[in-house]
């Protein structure tokens, strides 16, 4: 059984816990050399951040806050680290556009 990670539609971007597949189910990424290495890095950044808080890097890509932004001016932004493997990056404001189109009309119109 050759394993896959769960997707959903590609506009969800990365759901809630997609990373504990990498955690938890560490024999099954063995089949295939990049998961595998996927596997080990997220292991090592979630034993980084249980360590001093800060998760570390994925590859050579820094782990940035998952909220962040200018709280002066109230331009708070959602980020996510992408875990396509050999490919990491932050992913920033990915749900702007979609809520905004949503909430604005209905809240401050």
């Amino acid at each position: 059984m050759e394993y896959k990670p769960a997707m959903g539609p590609s506009w969800m971007g990365v759901a809630h816990s997609s990373d504990l597949q990498y955690l938890f189910k560490v024999e099954e990424t063995k089949k295939d050399a990049d998961l595998y290495q996927l596997s080990k890095d997220v292991i090592h950044a979630w034993t980084q951040f249980a360590k001093t808080g800060v998760p570390g890097k994925m590859g050579n890509v820094e782990w940035a806050e998952a909220v962040g932004g200018n709280k002066a001016v109230k331009d708070y932004r959602t980020r996510y680290m992408s875990l396509e493997t050999k490919h990491f990056k932050m992913v920033d404001r990915f749900f702007e556009a979609t809520c905004n189109g949503f909430w604005k009309p209905k809240l401050f119109s």
